[in-house]
């Protein structure tokens, strides 16, 4: 190596030192000695440098190659995400679907049953106000029948109107406490078909709200994934 720089100072020599032409800023050289001297350095070079030199030729094909490869991958890789994230969308959109169908039927029960219980509870309230009424003419009955007989057999008028008064006052006391009896239970049934009902959907909004969690968590998998493969296929 450093017979080249001996031979690339000598070479800067013979030009320095070489005879001008006139009107020109040329110079007379020896071939030969020019040649020679050229001849030395390019032997002085190491054999590394020949390798760099052709490594520096074909820089440009090799990253043509690498670029190529690279968008190859990365094609592939954003292909790959898109095809993910369009099965997790069409699952998730079945699953939704699924869950409102699902919804629909538990609304549909739940409305029949309160309908059935309503129906139930109307009906022995029904029953209930009738038997109520039919106790109440009976009472009443029993109780002109009484005042018109005392009234008709004894010398006691005026206590058996007092008493049939009596009798006839404490069967609508009784009619109206059965009345009132009647209603309060039918009440009370309807509040727990009302309880029943929104329990029910309680436990379906929670159910749905799991499913939408478990699914928003699914997607964030997803596109952490997706992410990954964009970010691996652009550094290779």
């Amino acid at each position: 190596m450093y017979r080249a720089f001996e031979s690339l100072d000598e070479l800067v020599e013979i030009v320095e030192t070489a005879r001008g032409l006139p009107m020109s800023g040329s110079c007379v050289v020896s071939r030969s000695h020019a040649l020679d001297l050229l001849d030395d350095i390019r032997e002085a070079y190491p054999e590394e440098l020949v390798d760099a030199n052709d490594v520096l030729t074909q820089r440009d094909e090799i990253l043509g190659e690498a670029k190529s490869v690279a968008e190859s991958e990365l094609s592939h890789a954003r292909d790959d995400a898109t095809s993910t994230i369009a099965s997790a969308q069409d699952e998730a959109d079945r699953t939704m679907e699924g869950a409102r169908k699902e919804a629909e039927r538990i609304v549909r029960a739940a409305r029949a049953e309160a309908e059935r219980t309503v129906g139930a509870a109307n009906a022995e309230a029904e029953a209930i106000v009738t038997s109520a009424r039919e106790r109440y003419d009976e009472h009443v009955a029993a109780a002109e029948d009484e005042h018109h007989r005392l009234v008709a057999e004894t010398t006691v008028h005026q206590s058996a109107i007092v008493r049939a008064e009596q009798i006839h006052a404490d069967a609508t006391a009784d009619a109206e406490r059965i009345r009132a009896e009647a209603h309060h239970d039918a009440d009370g049934m309807r509040h727990e078909v009302e309880d029943y009902v929104d329990s029910r959907l309680a436990a379906f909004e929670d159910m749905l709200r799991s499913t939408l969690r478990t699914i928003g968590g699914g997607r964030d998998q997803l596109h952490g994934r997706g992410g990954g493969a964009t970010r691996s296929a652009g550094q290779r």
